[in-house]
C-alpha cells in the first residue's frame, strides 16, 4: 500500500527554494564586490584577449547561476504542490480524521532573467613605466598596462564563489511504499544538482585563470621594469664615462653608439617578455574556453525542464513585425544591464551622428547592444562607434544575443581587438503564442535526439 508523506514533498521544496534565493543572494554579492573595471590592459595580445575571455566566461557563469536560481524556484513550487495535491487528497478522503495542514509555498528567487557582471573589465591603466621613453621607437608591443590587483581580487571572489556551491547536496530520507512521483523527483534533483556542480566547476576555472594571470602580468611588468632600471643605471655610467675630459672623439662616439645599442637592446628585450605575456595568457584563456558551451549544454539537458524552455538557443527569431524588434532592443538593453530609459549622449564621428547605448566616461567605456539575428544592418554603426572610441580613449564592448551571427566587418574589429564582443541571453526567442511552461521531469527525459548542437532546441520543452 502506497504511504503519502507530504511533510517529504515540502521539506524538499523549502531546501530547492532556499538553494533558488542562495544562488540569487550569493551572485548579487559577487557582483557587488567585483570591482573589474579597466583591468585586463589595452596591451596586444594578452590585454585585449583577455578581455574578452574574461567578460564571457563570468556572463556565462551569471547565466548558469540565474537560470539555476530560476528553475530551483520553479523546481520548488511544483514540488510543493504536488505535496498540497496529496495533502488534499488525504484531507477528502479521510474527513473524519486531523486535517492535514498545508503550508505557504516556499520563498523562491526573484529573477525573471539573467543576471550580468555590473562592470566592463575592458580598458587598462595607462600607468606607463617612468623609463619607458629610453625604448621609444625601439618596440613593437604595448605596455602591459593590466590592473593585477583588480585581476587577482575577481580570482578570490570566483574560488570563494565557488566554493559556496561545490558538492550541493539535499535531503532526500527515503520512505516505504512511497508514490511513484517520489523517485522522479529524486532523480529531478539529481538532474538539476548536476547545472549547480557546473556553476561550481566554471567559477572555480574562472577563478583560476584569472590568478595565472594576475601572477604572470606581474612579475612580466616588474621583470620589464627591471630591463629599463638597468638599461638607465648602464647608460648614465657611460655618459659619466663620456663626459670625462681627456676622452678622445672617436671614444666618444663609440660609446654613443653603444648607448644607442643599449636602448634598442632593451627595446628588444620588453618585446620579448610582452610576446611571453600574450603566450601565458592565452594559456589562462583556455582554461575559460569551455564555459560558454558548457554553460549552454546545462541549460539545454539539465535545466530546461524545470525553466519550460530552452534557453540560451542559437535560432533566428522569427515572425517579428517593427514593434516587436523594438520591445526586443529595449529588452536586450535591460537584461544586459543598461536602463533603456536612461538618455543617452550622440556622438559624431565618420560624418554621422552616433548614439550608443552607453558611454561611461569615468571608465571610459562605450557599449553597444544588438537584440538581433545578425549585425548585417548595423555594422557601420558599430564601426563608427568603434572608430570614435579608439579616437578618444574608449574601448567599446558590443553585447550581442546566443543566436547573433556577426558580420565580416563586425568580425574583423573583433579580430583585431577593437571591439570586445559578450554574448548574452538577451531574449527567451519563444515562438509567438508559446510562454515558459516547466514540469518535473521522468529520469530518461532528453532534449530531441535530433539535436545535435545543443543550441537547436527551441521553443517549450514537452515532458
Amino acid at each position: 500500500m502506497t504511504t503519502v508523506h507530504p511533510e517529504w514533498y515540502w521539506d524538499v521544496a523549502r531546501q530547492l527554494g532556499d538553494l533558488s534565493t542562495k544562488l540569487e543572494q550569493k551572485l548579487r554579492e559577487l557582483d557587488g564586490n567585483l570591482d573589474i573595471s579597466r583591468s585586463a590592459g589595452v596591451h596586444s595580445t594578452a590585454g585585449t584577449g583577455w578581455a574578452a575571455a574574461y567578460s564571457q566566461s563570468a556572463a556565462d557563469i551569471f547565466e548558469l547561476a540565474s537560470l539555476s536560481a530560476i528553475a530551483a524556484g520553479n523546481f520548488a513550487k511544483m514540488v510543493h504542490t504536488a505535496g498540497a495535491n496529496h495533502a488534499e487528497a488525504e484531507n477528502k478522503n479521510a474527513p473524519e480524521k486531523s486535517q492535514i495542514p498545508i503550508p505557504p509555498p516556499p520563498q523562491v528567487t526573484s529573477l525573471q532573467y539573467s543576471l550580468h557582471p555590473t562592470r566592463l573589465c575592458n580598458g587598462g591603466l595607462g600607468d606607463i613605466p617612468g623609463r619607458w621613453h629610453l625604448i621609444d621607437g625601439r618596440h613593437k608591443k604595448a605596455w602591459a598596462d593590466c590592473d593585477t590587483g583588480k585581476i587577482e581580487h575577481a580570482s578570490q571572489l570566483f574560488g570563494k564563489f565557488s566554493g559556496e556551491f561545490k558538492d550541493v547536496k539535499l535531503n532526500l530520507p527515503g520512505n516505504p511504499d512511497e508514490p511513484e512521483d517520489v523517485p522522479m523527483i529524486r532523480s529531478a534533483v539529481g538532474r538539476f544538482l548536476n547545472a549547480v556542480d557546473d556553476v561550481s566547476a566554471f567559477s572555480g576555472y574562472l577563478g583560476s585563470a584569472c590568478h595565472e594571470v594576475a601572477d604572470k602580468s606581474h612579475i612580466e611588468r616588474e621583470q620589464i621594469k627591471q630591463v629599463l632600471f638597468y638599461c638607465e643605471m648602464t647608460i648614465n655610467t657611460w655618459k659619466i664615462t663620456r663626459a670625462a675630459p681627456p676622452l678622445r672623439w672617436f671614444v666618444k662616439k663609440m660609446i654613443d653608439a653603444y648607448i644607442e645599442e643599449l636602448k634598442d637592446r632593451a627595446g628588444r628585450d620588453v618585446d620579448t617578455l610582452l610576446t611571453e605575456l600574450d603566450g601565458f595568457v592565452d594559456g589562462a584563456v583556455q582554461q575559460t574556453g569551455g564555459s560558454m558551451a558548457g554553460a549552454t549544454g546545462d541549460v539545454q539537458l539539465w535545466l530546461a525542464p524545470f525553466l519550460g524552455r530552452y534557453a540560451r538557443q542559437g535560432y533566428p527569431a522569427t515572425g517579428r513585425n517593427l514593434f516587436d524588434n523594438i520591445r526586443a532592443g529595449r529588452d536586450g538593453e535591460l537584461r544586459a544591464g543598461l536602463d533603456p530609459n536612461a538618455p543617452k549622449r550622440a556622438v559624431f564621428v565618420n560624418g554621422r551622428t552616433r548614439i550608443p547605448d552607453r558611454i561611461d566616461d569615468v571608465n571610459r567605456q562605450v557599449t553597444e547592444v544588438k537584440n538581433t539575428n545578425d549585425t548585417q544592418g548595423s555594422a557601420q554603426q558599430i564601426h563608427d562607434e568603434s572608430d570614435w572610441a579608439a579616437q578618444n580613449g574608449y574601448t567599446m564592448t558590443l553585447v550581442v544575443d546566443n543566436r547573433t551571427q556577426l558580420a565580416p566587418d563586425t568580425q574583423q574589429l573583433v579580430n583585431e581587438g577593437r571591439v570586445t564582443v559578450i554574448r548574452e541571453e538577451l531574449d527567451d526567442n519563444l515562438p509567438k503564442g508559446q510562454s515558459p511552461t516547466p514540469f518535473i521531469p521522468k529520469p530518461n527525459w532528453g532534449p530531441p535526439a535530433s539535436n545535435k548542437d545543443p543550441r537547436g532546441s527551441t521553443g517549450v520543452p514537452v515532458p
